[in-house]
């Protein structure tokens, strides 16, 4: 589904577990994600994980 196509969410605390699964929720709506977290690395994972799931 893309109810959230052409929308774009700017997540804080992508990082964490909850903002995690939110990032990818988002992204598998359509939304385009950016991540922020406090512990760079943790952002990175998620923004990585949302790209390998296409």
């Amino acid at each position: 589904m893309n109810r959230l196509a052409e929308k774009v969410v700017f997540l804080t605390g992508g990082g964490g577990v909850l903002g995690h699964a939110s990032a990818e929720l988002f992204a598998r709506e359509g939304a385009r994600v950016a991540v922020v977290d406090a512990r760079k690395d943790k952002a990175e994972e998620t923004a990585q994980s949302i790209i390998a799931s296409g």
